[in-house]
């Protein structure tokens, strides 16, 4: 009873009940709920203290409010109410989420905030999936609603919920482009910073001459490039650790950055600018401020390359993305200059050179082109043996 110890021995017939144990000072709620031939059992520790002021009475009141969710489990089949706020605290505490999964699973926390997991409805997803996301915005929804997804799963397996709600995802449509070797010819990536608009072009270039990652280069400073032809140098960060990387600049850069500064007249310390001349923020969505305009400068290389004859060059470039220069950069030091893992990691900033010797050097060892470049083959068929 509340207001006194109560032996472990003293037990009403069904139902939940607090005791004390004679190895623990806390309360625990051990029982089990019936209904019919169904039933649950229930055992935990309240983290009360027996001897505490209004220890019995808290216990009772959690008693009581376990023993209705149990009923509603057995007898109703229904999930216990849990705050979706909870839920997303929950999912965030299991793992060390990058930083766009936490800002979009903060946002879920903050649209459902005060909506039971329960009553999680298709019409309360769709509504705020067409609000927060324009038509146009696939690839952002597409990743919301795969965070979205994974914490009502993970809601199912802890028994909050018991069906993921269906709603209108977006597909996911696979690249259906062939698979090419990103590896431009001379003149190629020229052409396409020269397709470029003009905020464009020092950031492909930087891209071009360094094969820095594209937030890499997005976030520079002013500070952190020297524009001097034969010496330029910048200053790249280092996104995993913290650190800096000091880089030579290519003059080709180097020209492409002078001529963009001498355009600006702000005072912005960036040393890149959006198209409506504001600095990019690092953000989760970074790579997604250039991409219009990169497609457009794609389309108008790929158009002119094709006008020029090189239809086979014009549709490897309808399917370049800014990654491609990073990837150009490490091919263009193997194949051309003969440079081994190691330093290709540490000319591009790879923080592994086995990742590098995966995916560039050993993908066509000389052995191997030697070896097949040698084989027997186009011989016409010899003369069979005189007899004797």
């Amino acid at each position: 009873m509340p207001g006194r110890p109560c032996k472990s021995q003293w037990r009403r017939r069904g139902g939940l009940h607090v005791t004390l144990r004679d190895n623990s000072p806390y309360l625990y709620i051990i029982g089990t709920v019936r209904v019919g031939a169904r039933s649950e059992r229930v055992q935990f520790s309240t983290r009360l203290h027996n001897e505490a002021p209004g220890a019995w009475e808290a216990a009772e009141t959690i008693r009581l409010r376990r023993e209705r969710e149990a009923l509603d489990r057995v007898l109703y089949n229904r999930p216990p109410p849990r705050p979706m706020e909870h839920l997303v605290s929950d999912y965030l505490a299991r793992h060390e989420y990058s930083h766009s999964i936490r800002k979009a699973a903060k946002e879920i926390a903050q649209a459902f905030e005060g909506i039971l997991v329960a009553d999680l409805d298709r019409d309360r997803i769709e509504a705020h999936l067409n609000k927060r996301f324009a038509p146009h915005e696939l690839g952002s929804r597409r990743q919301h609603e795969t965070i979205l997804h994974a914490m009502l799963v993970l809601a199912v397996r802890e028994r909050s919920l018991y069906q993921v709600p269906y709603w209108n995802r977006i597909p996911y449509k696979p690249h259906k482009g062939a698979h090419v070797a990103k590896y431009f010819l001379p003149g190629e990536v020229e052409l396409l910073i020269e397709c470029a608009d003009y905020h464009l072009k020092p950031i492909l270039a930087v891209l071009y001459a360094t094969g820095a990652k594209l937030r890499q280069t997005l976030l520079l400073l002013r500070e952190h490039v020297h524009l001097e032809r034969g010496q330029g140098r910048v200053l790249l960060t280092d996104t995993a650790g913290g650190g800096f990387y000091s880089r030579p600049l290519h003059d080709y850069a180097v020209d492409q950055i002078c001529i963009w500064l001498l355009r600006r007249h702000d005072d912005h310390p960036q040393l890149f600018l959006t198209h409506v001349g504001k600095p990019y923020r690092g953000n989760a969505r970074i790579s997604g401020k250039i991409g219009t305009a990169f497609r457009i400068a794609r389309e108008r290389c790929s158009a002119e390359l094709e006008r020029r004859g090189y239809r086979e060059r014009a549709e490897v470039m309808a399917q370049v993305t800014p990654q491609w220069l990073r990837h150009n950069f490490a091919n263009t030091l193997h194949k051309v200059y003969g440079m081994d893992a190691r330093g290709i990691a540490d000319a591009g900033m790879w923080a592994d050179a086995a990742n590098v010797h995966r995916n560039y050097v050993s993908s066509v060892p000389e052995i191997i082109e030697h070896q097949i470049r040698k084989l027997p083959l186009g011989q016409t068929l010899a003369e069979p043996p005189t007899a004797v």
